[in-house]
């Protein structure tokens, strides 16, 4: 839980506060003598107000925890399968929120794409781990066995993705043809007109 909640999202969102630092204006990197976010670095300052929140929702987190070994608590669900769909909605939205966050400093029209398609995702997603688990057989007596369900989700996975791949590529040639797709940089990787920066970013800046 801790891992998870805390310190996975801490090193993906310690980013997000550099860049409200870097886009707006009445955001100081200091105040009151503390940097906004240190990243636990010497060169940052160690400890900013970033990481000050941070450590409250760590104490927070296994506290919370603790006590609920002893008693259990009445928000977190007594079966295995609702802890597990708890703690998959609490990390999905904290993502999205907090993703929403980053890039709501520097908001444009193409980010109503974007954030919406990944907040579309989150609410498919919700539902699906909602729904989902009525969905498989009750187990009757005996031992359940996956290996037909393991198949045709393997099975209708591959027909998705390929069904996908092509009705997108299809629209895409549809309304562009051969040219590149406006709203977005053109970025190839690989190959004879890969575009991508070959030079290390120097010490101090961004990478590319």
């Amino acid at each position: 839980m801790f891992c998870v909640l805390i310190l996975l999202t801490y090193v993906n969102y310690r980013k997000a506060a550099g860049t409200w630092v870097d886009l707006v204006e009445g955001l100081p990197e200091r105040f009151f003598g503390l940097p906004v976010v240190g990243w636990f670095r010497h060169s940052r300052g160690w400890i900013g107000w970033f990481e000050l929140f941070y450590i409250g929702l760590g104490i927070a987190c296994v506290w919370l925890l603790s006590v609920h070994f002893r008693e259990p608590l009445a928000f977190i669900p007594t079966s295995w399968l609702g802890k597990g769909q708890l703690l998959y909605f609490v990390f999905i939205w904290w993502v999205v929120i907090f993703n929403f966050e980053r890039a709501l400093v520097g908001f444009s029209p193409h980010r109503l794409v974007t954030e919406g398609v990944i907040t579309l995702n989150a609410i498919i997603c919700t539902v699906l781990i909602a729904l989902g688990p009525q969905m498989v057989p009750k187990q009757t007596g005996s031992l359940f066995v996956f290996n037909d369900w393991v198949l045709q989700t393997l099975i209708w996975g591959i027909v998705v993705l390929v069904g996908t791949t092509v009705i997108f590529w299809g629209i895409k040639h549809i309304l562009y043809g051969k040219e590149h797709a406006p709203g977005g940089a053109l970025h190839i990787r690989f190959g004879p007109d890969s575009n991508a920066p070959k030079a290390k970013p120097k010490a101090g800046e961004e990478h590319p």
